[in-house]
């Protein structure tokens, strides 16, 4: 629910990325990183540039496992 009131919230898309991947749903986690990578990227300049470099690596790692 907290996703459809603020889809444009990355923490909540990476949250649920974690969540799936504890789950065992990789597919779900995989996806949800996308999502947030996406978000990050288009804040452009103001995206923290640790929050993306994070959530690279957790698309690797995910990816590797799926």
């Amino acid at each position: 629910q907290a996703i459809g009131r603020a889809p444009e919230a990355d923490t909540l898309w990476f949250i649920l990325s974690v969540v799936a991947e504890q789950a065992g749903d990789l597919g779900r986690a995989l996806s949800a990183a996308r999502e947030c990578q996406r978000l990050l990227k288009r804040q452009g300049s103001r995206a923290n540039p640790d929050n993306l470099t994070e959530i690279e690596q957790r698309l690797r790692g995910l990816s590797k496992r799926s």
